[in-house]
């Protein structure tokens, strides 16, 4: 297919070729083969929203003169068409060859695909070619084939002195490498971007440099952004040294680096409260016992305000990861996991543990870009005990701990001939029975198209992210079921995928990012009435990959 774009007047909506689908998608991945005459040519890849067609940028393509594979994971609820579009609006030609659609991850396909790198700063003695210094209260000078950086005291703590790289051409997603050191070891930055419509800082996670050079790497969730930004973190003055600034349009891997990052401890088994930490939490009482922290919590007459165990940092961090060790002498104990957010104190859920009495291991990814606070709560608020070692963070993946972690499967159906025990049936313009060890689900035809038939299953304890496995079949092959989860204080249906039942049974397996969920939802995606059959319902506080 050969696509030539007009130069575009308005440079908010540039030329695209838009690939309409008359079925309503959701989510998936879409891999396809490109190359242009002229190379460097920039095509961003996106998606429209069905209800809103608002733009849902994926990435950006740097095409070539020879035909390369891209591959694009989609995270759209409902979408109905495909764009290629002119990434500059200056006019462009562009070849397309295998344009490929798939409900599942981009690891369907099975394809590798080759990103490109491009060199910020390559160790020269003189700022970055086509970018621009857009620092302020900084100061950049070079030696020794690195840029040294040296902020001013910021008198204004929410806007620090920070060394801004200004990109002429709009960026997308993708992610960035570089390797930094300070004479002060533990000098704090905080790396980020600039959202290019609002100027929005979109924090990406922090670095702790030390008398060494270190390789960080950072993904980039930002559909359009035109500057990389390094940020004193606490605005006190700092020095840092730069080296082999790089960015690619692809994940953090293309850049096959191994990367250390800092492990802090904030509670190693001390018969004391954390060093460095303090304690901030209500209504919970901490002492120590046999290399311990042993919490007990009060029973809340606030249901939505749970007593918690809350340590304090006076550090502000970003993003990241925890690891912890706890257990409780009540089998089946619920406590909920957060962070602090620093500017709103809004609770930011990580997630929920099962606690045992036996300690585990447990492991949260930090979704939040500046946090003061990590929160133990008592997840009904009943009073509850529980025990806590080797609480430790890392302002890099979970995967940094390199600890072997159980998490908790929940069975809510295990195709028995009753409504699962401990949750309720919720749905409407649905009937369900049993037979043959499944759940036979029939929904109505709906008269109202944005509320269809859907079973819906209540739990009474309030869930946290997670993850949840089915196997499905129906009579009709082809059979489109939408699968979500309702938010807990909104009722908002959060959408997770959708999936196109066979007359076989297959297992579906889909990660949840809702911090607190009260519903498992499976609704008639048409709404025209259908039947479909279920077996082996799970879920797990942990990702996808625990089901395995």
């Amino acid at each position: 297919m050969i696509v030539t774009t007009e130069e575009s007047s308005d440079k908010t909506n540039q030329a695209t070729l838009s690939i309409y689908t008359p079925n309503t998608l959701s989510n998936g991945a879409i891999s396809f083969d490109i190359m242009a005459p002229v190379d460097g040519t920039l095509i961003n890849i996106s998606v429209f929203e069905a209800d809103t067609d608002k733009m849902i940028q994926l990435g950006q393509v740097t095409a070539t003169t020879e035909f390369k594979t891209y591959v694009f994971d989609i995270n759209c609820a409902a979408f109905i068409r495909f764009n290629f579009q002119d990434a500059n609006g200056e006019g462009i030609e562009f070849h397309l060859k295998n344009i490929l659609y798939t409900p599942g991850p981009s690891s369907v396909f099975k394809k590798e695909q080759i990103y490109d790198i491009i060199t910020i700063y390559g160790n020269e003695d003189f700022f970055p070619k086509e970018f621009q210094n857009w620092s302020w209260e900084t100061d950049v000078y070079f030696d020794e084939g690195a840029m040294i950086v040296t902020t001013e005291e910021s008198s204004d703590k929410t806007n620090q002195a920070t060394l801004s790289i200004y990109t002429p051409n709009t960026l997308s997603n993708g992610a960035i490498s570089f390797d930094i050191m300070a004479p002060v070891d533990g000098t704090l930055i905080n790396f980020s971007v600039f959202e290019a419509d609002t100027d929005k800082m979109i924090q990406l996670g922090q670095v702790i440099a030390t008398t060494e050079f270190k390789t960080y790497v950072f993904d980039i969730n930002c559909a359009a952004f035109i500057r990389f930004n390094f940020q004193d973190a606490n605005g006190e003055g700092i020095e840092f040294h730069l080296k082999n600034i790089l960015y690619t349009p692809g994940p953090s891997s293309v850049f096959k680096k191994e990367q250390t990052y800092d492990i802090i401890t904030i509670y190693g088994n001390e018969e004391f409260f954390p060093k460095e930490f303090q304690n901030w939490s209500w209504e919970t009482d901490v002492y120590f016992d046999e290399g311990a922290m042993i919490v007990t919590t009060e029973e809340s007459s606030d249901k939505t305000n749970q007593a918690t165990l809350s340590i304090y940092t006076p550090n502000t961090l970003s993003n990241g990861a925890i690891s912890f060790d706890i257990m409780a002498p009540a089998d089946g104990t619920l406590i909920n996991i957060s962070v602090f957010e620093a500017d709103t104190d809004k609770m930011i859920q990580l997630g929920q543990v099962i606690a045992t009495t036996e300690f585990k291991t447990y492991v949260f990814d930090i979704n939040c870009a500046a946090f003061i606070r990590f929160n133990f709560q008592d997840a009904n608020g009943e009073g509850i005990e529980f025990h806590l070692k080797n609480i430790l963070y890392t302002p890099g993946p979970s995967s940094v701990f390199k600890k072997e972690q159980t998490y908790d499967i929940i069975t809510i159906y295990g195709n028995e001939e009753f409504f699962p025990k401990e949750f309720q049936n919720w749905s409407w313009e649905t009937d369900v029975y049993f037979d043959e060890s499944a759940m036979i689900v029939t929904t109505e035809e709906s008269s109202d198209k944005t509320n269809q038939a859907t079973l819906s299953i209540y739990t009474p304890n309030t869930l946290s992210n997670g993850a949840i496995s089915f196997d499905i079949m129906a009579p009709v092959d082809g059979t489109l079921i939408n699968i979500s989860v309702f938010e807990a204080d909104t009722d908002k249906m959060i959408q997770l995928g959708q999936v196109i039942a066979t007359t076989e049974f297959k297992t579906y397996v889909f990660d949840i990012n809702c911090a607190a969920f009260i519903r498992f939802n499976f609704q008639d995606a048409n709404g025209e009435g259908i039947e479909f059959h279920l077996k082996n319902i799970r879920y797990t506080t942990g990702p996808s990959s625990s089901f395995s």
